[in-house]
């Protein structure tokens, strides 16, 4: 029987190119979390080590024992915890925005960011990514998505026959958008019949686009559950812990009760390598 799942999001202030500083600034949240929670997984921003970019050559760090994924590790094995977010990777000459979700036993799955963030010059210097990540943690299967990824349904589309338990999406969403990501993190939970981890940074950080003001981050990071209900946000603008205990036996019940994945439309989705960069 698959147990409860605790999970905590550290909603924090990401300085830009920073990398030390901000691993030693999230360590020290990471270490102020509440022992009596039993964290299982322990969830991060987008680009939680370097902040968001659209110059990765400055932040890019290697695929393999890389500062961001050696310090994850040691986390993960420290506070007997997974961890997951992103940073930037550069690999075979090509840089990408990916996700790595570290376990206690020091397994690694990583996932690279499908939907580039266009506007904010993304897909011109990063390489998508070809393949969606599932993971098999403690009984739970969640779904790694980043950002931008969250506004395309298609490709977050649960399965009927082998349904993801947890969409887990971390960001860097710009406050000028709080609506946008209330909605769909909520649409998503809803038409997926899962739970849904949101993690957001705040604070400010430069534009990646010359001559813009600097970008607002309010976090608003969020559990919600299969029903879309919220079940924890976190204060906007201000750096936080939230923390939340998600039901596995719950979720299965209302999917018996209400079996709409049974009903939904089916396609199978075909994904070209589109890089060329």
């Amino acid at each position: 029987m698959t147990q409860p799942l605790s999970v905590c999001i550290i909603q924090a202030n990401i300085i830009a190119e920073k990398i030390d500083n901000n691993l030693t600034h999230l360590r020290e949240l990471i270490d102020s979390i509440n022992p009596k929670k039993k964290v299982n997984l322990i969830v991060l921003p987008e680009t939680f080590s370097c902040g968001f970019t659209s110059t990765p050559s400055k932040v890019a760090e290697p695929s393999v024992n890389g500062k961001t994924l050696l310090w994850m590790k040691d986390v993960a094995k420290e506070k007997n915890s997974a961890i997951v977010g992103s940073t930037v990777i550069e690999e075979n000459g090509k840089y990408y925005n990916r996700v790595y979700f570290v376990t206690p036993q020091q397994e690694v799955y990583e996932y690279n960011k499908r939907h580039l963030y266009t506007m904010g010059n993304e897909g011109i210097c990063f390489t998508k990514g070809q393949k969606k990540t599932v993971v098999n943690y403690l009984g739970w299967k969640i779904n790694l998505a980043i950002c931008y990824d969250l506004r395309f349904p298609n490709w977050l589309r649960n399965s009927k026959e082998d349904p993801y338990d947890i969409l887990l999406i971390v960001a860097c969403w710009r406050a000028e958008k709080r609506h946008h990501w209330i909605t769909l993190t909520t649409a998503r939970a809803i038409e997926n019949q899962c739970y849904v981890i949101a993690s957001n940074n705040c604070g400010i950080l430069p534009d990646t686009t010359p001559n813009c003001p600097d970008v607002v981050y309010t976090g608003d990071c969020r559990f919600v559950d299969y029903f879309g209900y919220s079940i924890k946000e976190a204060k906007p603008g201000v750096e936080q812990i939230i923390y939340s205990t998600l039901d596995y036996q719950k979720l299965l019940d209302w999917r018996a009760h209400f079996p709409v994945l049974n009903d939904a439309d089916y396609c199978e989705l075909s994904i070209e390598n589109e890089n060329t960069n």
